[in-house]
């Protein structure tokens, strides 16, 4: 009888260890926090993430891992356009053209650079406004997150777009 209670305890134990470490997991992964380091340096960081991927950049030293992307709100936050430009894009979520539409801006060349979720260049080429519209060709990306980076001496403009 001893026995039978002794086991039936270390089979409760194992049992609620492995169910709160999954309810565990799930609930402290929001929480985190950014420092500065006397160094100067920023860290950001979140308990109980799980780590896909990892990027990291030169000189300034920009180490992004996992689900945590800060930086594209910040990049986006930043995005600089001459005071008359506005610019507008559809459709997003893309499945294979993404519509650029330039007020005030008809003609000329753009830089365009395109970013996934890991932090990788996957696009870099310049392509032609024509009155005041260009179309990109995503059709061959695969669905996510991507960060897209508009760039001529007028346009220094960030925007996120989701592909289905």
């Amino acid at each position: 009888m001893r026995t039978n209670s002794i086991l039936l305890c270390c089979m409760f134990f194992i049992c609620h260890i492995s169910i709160s470490q999954e309810l565990a997991r799930e609930m402290i992964s929001s929480q985190g926090a950014s420092v500065q380091v006397e160094s100067g340096h920023y860290v950001t960081q979140t308990i109980g993430q799980l780590s896909l991927t990892g990027s990291s950049y030169g000189d300034e030293i920009k180490v992004i891992q996992g689900f945590q992307q800060p930086y594209w709100n910040k990049l986006i936050a930043s995005s600089e356009v001459s005071e008359p430009i506005n610019i507008s894009f559809y459709p997003n979520p893309v499945i294979r053209n993404l519509n650029f539409n330039f007020s005030n801006y008809n003609d000329g060349v753009i830089n365009v650079m395109i970013f996934d979720f890991a932090g990788r260049n996957i696009m870099n080429q310049s392509i032609e406004i024509i009155s005041g519209n260009t179309i990109l060709d995503l059709s061959n990306f695969p669905s996510g997150s991507y960060l897209v980076h508009l760039r001529n001496n007028e346009i220094n403009y960030y925007t996120k777009i989701i592909k289905k």
